[in-house]
Formats: C-alpha cells, sequence, structure tokens
C-alpha cells in the first residue's frame, strides 16, 4: 500500500481498540468486569467506556491507531494499514471474545456477635475510638468468630468486594487477605476530593485519620486508600507498576490532581513509593510522604501519644 486516502485515515482512526482486539486479537483480552478490559501484553493497560489507559506509563488515548503507534511503535503508515486491510496482518482472525475464568465470590468471615475486642485491639494502636465506632457502623469493620479485625472494602456500587483480617493478640504477621477479594477495592474511603492519601494497610489509612483528628480536631475529609501490602517492581520491569488499589481509587476520581504517598519507611516500602511516582508524576503531583519517625504510620501514632513531644509535630 503506497497512499492512505484520507477516507481510509478517516476509517482507520474511527476503530477502538476494544473492537480492534475483538477483531484481531481476541486471545489477548482479558475481561475485568462489565466493559472493562486489559490485555495479557500490558495488564496495566486498561479498556474502558471506549478509550484505553497505559496506567504504567501514564497515558491514554482513545483510537487503535493510537495505540498501535504509541504502545506498539508501529510506523504510521502500517498501522493505518494493519487496521484497514486485515487481510495484510498475520494474527489469526476470531470474532469471539476468548472467555477468562469465573470471577471467585468474596467470603467474608462469620460475624462476631461483640466487637469488644477489635475495639480493644485498635485502641491499643492508638487508634480514635469514635472513627472505631463509626467504622464498625460502615460495616467496614467487625469482628470476626476468631476474634480478629476484619477490614472490608466496597465497589462503587456499596458491594463488599474485599476483606482482610488482622489478629487482636498483638502478632504483627498474623494478617491475611479473605478468598476472593478483589484488590482493586482495598479498604478505602473515598470522599469527593482533589487529593489522595496512600497507605499500605488499612491500621495506617485509620492511624493518619486519627492524628488529623489530633491536630484539627476533627477526620480528614479527603480521599484514603490501603493498597493490601506493597511489592516494588524494581529489577523486573523496565515500567514501574502502578497498584492495582491505587489505579482503581484514581479512576473514581475526576477532580484528582495531588497524591499523597504515606508508604513505609522500609525498603519495600522507599522502592514502591519512587515506583508509583515514576509512573504518575506527568500526571499528578506526587508527594513522598512517609511517617516522620517510626517504620509506619501507625507506629508514628503511637510514637506521638507515648512520648508528647513537641518535636515530632
Amino acid at each position: 500500500m503506497t497512499k492512505i486516502s484520507n477516507k481510509e485515515l478517516e476509517k482507520a482512526r474511527e476503530m477502538d481498540l476494544l473492537t480492534y482486539f475483538m477483531i484481531f486479537e481476541p486471545e489477548e483480552l482479558i475481561k475485568i468486569s462489565n466493559n472493562n478490559y486489559t490485555i495479557r501484553e500490558h495488564q496495566s493497560l486498561k479498556i474502558s467506556n471506549g478509550k484505553w489507559m497505559w496506567w504504567s506509563h501514564g497515558f491514554g488515548g482513545r483510537s487503535a491507531l493510537d495505540f498501535l503507534i504509541k504502545v506498539r511503535d508501529i510506523p504510521f503508515r502500517e498501522a493505518v494499514t494493519i487496521i484497514i486491510e486485515p487481510k495484510e496482518y498475520k494474527a489469526p482472525i476470531f470474532y469471539v471474545l476468548k472467555q477468562t475464568k469465573a470471577e471467585k465470590k468474596l467470603q467474608l468471615p462469620e460475624r462476631n456477635l461483640t466487637d469488644h475486642k477489635v475495639i480493644s485491639y485498635l485502641r491499643s494502636r492508638g487508634i480514635d475510638t469514635e472513627l472505631i465506632k463509626a467504622c464498625i457502623n460502615s460495616g467496614m469493620l467487625y469482628e470476626d468468630v476468631y476474634h480478629n479485625c476484619v477490614f472490608v472494602g466496597f465497589d462503587e456500587n456499596g458491594k463488599p468486594r474485599y476483606a482482610s483480617t488482622r489478629s487482636t493478640n498483638g502478632k504483627s504477621d498474623d494478617k491475611r487477605e479473605v478468598s476472593g477479594s478483589d484488590k482493586r477495592y482495598s479498604f478505602r474511603i473515598l470522599h469527593p476530593s482533589d487529593m489522595l492519601h496512600v497507605f499500605e494497610g488499612a491500621i495506617d489509612l485509620l492511624s493518619y485519620m486519627t492524628l488529623t483528628k489530633i491536630t484539627d480536631g476533627k477526620w480528614t475529609r479527603e480521599a484514603m486508600v490501603s493498597l493490601g501490602g506493597v511489592a516494588s517492581s524494581k529489577g523486573q520491569s523496565d515500567s514501574p507498576k502502578v497498584p492495582i488499589a491505587l489505579q482503581s481509587a484514581i479512576e473514581n476520581m475526576k477532580d484528582l490532581k495531588r497524591i499523597a504517598l504515606h508508604l513505609d519507611r522500609d525498603d519495600a516500602g522507599r522502592l514502591a513509593a519512587q515506583d508509583i511516582m515514576t509512573a504518575l508524576q506527568d500526571r499528578f503531583e506526587v508527594l513522598d510522604q512517609p511517617p516522620k519517625y517510626g517504620k509506619d504510620m501507625n507506629d508514628y501514632l503511637i510514637m506521638r501519644g507515648a512520648l508528647n513531644d513537641k518535636r515530632l509535630e
């Protein structure tokens, strides 16, 4: 093909990315939920409502042509040819979307008759009593029959989609995610805001809210999300990864401008913070704000309460 007409160019630009993959490369598609897809080649790339976004690189587009040029680095003329002359494309042509495995159903732990041990445990960690009770009343927190804390994450429709447990007996390593949890909906509080605060765990999130109440006399009304732990992609990929819980929160915040990272002061937390800043700094103002003292935000909260030292302000 030596020359591309205006009509052919218009046809190429009209094709959205989901249609492209359904026609040319259906084996690459992975369905996440209704109208939301990713691809095996780049699972940080999401396709939704006629648009696509490559989250790990911080850019997106609308058309299949944009994808072929910007992501696969295919020359413009060749990219147009692939779209408008499918006979020249070598990938097998299937018209039925390959089905993925059924999603696991979240199995929430059985609830205990009271929440006394959870309240007592979280108070011992310095968390504000009023905040604990507010979380319990909203269904975000409860005590299971084994007296563990259960932290629940909800989707946009208010349906429980994630849960993690934490022992109340003081064993810091006795924590886990509940079977069937969808990490996109990790424990979070998404108030409408242009600022998003990010934490490794639910207790760190509640610690930050307690600190804001100590300082300002009220809880913050900014948005917050816990990641359910972090893992750096350093050494594994040339493209820094954005945790899926953070990706999901970003997608739900249309006015988002700033992201504050309150990740741990250990090696994993520092490397994860670097990854996130590298991936998102072109789209948002990303602030690295680890706790001033201690390993994590809860350590810092406890130290403030124990020392009552103005130097920690």
